[in-house]
């Protein structure tokens, strides 16, 4: 039997009540490539989106409540998923816009777990990385205070990498500032 199995990495946005993932990078031979965007619009037309399928009445739409989900209007992308997708599970969606579709209540159908193959992108130890707003200062210098963070799409209690000059470190976890509403870590 062929292998028709795909590993991404990507967020999930909520767009009314339908959910649509936006794959960013492919695990490949146990490489993570970046998805180009022709790539994507070629794959899943018309903007490089999926939609999750889901149903209200089968509770597979619960499934994402107690998710950290963005919304169509937000600025900022908050959230990274990997989407473990079986393409026996892709049919063609009646859309304009997100012409491919994965149908999450086929899955759940056939007793597949929706957590077995969407899960935060942390659990498995990858993180957003940002950058401090010190890239003159040596490491030394600014560790012990609150680092201020130049990135934005972040949110509060969000664990980080941070890169500086050169190097990894982390994960911290992102705390906001009452005072200025810039993102920090300590």
């Amino acid at each position: 039997m062929e292998d028709n199995k795909m590993i991404f990495i990507g967020h999930i946005e909520k767009r009314n009540t339908f959910y649509n993932f936006f794959p960013q990078f492919e695990l490949k031979d146990g490489n993570l490539e970046e998805l180009s965007p022709v790539t994507l619009k070629q794959d899943y037309p018309d903007i490089g989106g999926i939609n999750l399928a889901v149903s209200y009445s089968d509770g597979t739409a619960q499934f994402f409540e107690s998710k950290n989900i963005d919304r169509d209007d937000d600025n900022a992308v908050t959230n990274s998923y990997i989407v473990k997708i079986d393409s026996y599970y892709l049919d063609k969606n009646n859309n304009e816009t997100y012409k491919v579709k994965l149908n999450l209540t086929r899955l759940v159908h056939d007793g597949i777990m929706l957590d077995k193959i969407i899960t935060p992108a942390y659990k498995s130890g990858i993180y957003k990385v940002v950058e401090c707003e010190y890239t003159n200062k040596p490491l030394v210098e600014i560790m012990g205070n609150n680092i201020m963070l130049n990135n934005t799409n972040i949110i509060e209690n969000e664990n980080v990498v941070m890169f500086h000059k050169g190097k990894y470190y982390g994960p911290f976890k992102v705390k906001r500032s009452n005072s200025n509403g810039k993102y920090f870590i300590k």
